[in-house]
């Protein structure tokens, strides 16, 4: 099974998308992934930046 989400853009796109979409949000945000744990802003801001 291939990930679709690679077939749409390539891994600097992706990174430039979370930064610049996602971690912009409140902090207490929450994320639904669709795969693996939920989560909240704060917490994937210490994995990404």
């Amino acid at each position: 099974m291939v990930d679709v989400i690679f077939l749409l853009g390539s891994e600097r796109d992706i990174l430039e998308s979370i930064k610049n979409k996602l971690l912009v949000l409140p902090e207490d945000t929450l994320i639904y992934p669709g795969h693996g744990e939920t989560g909240i802003i704060s917490e994937e801001k210490l994995i990404y930046k």
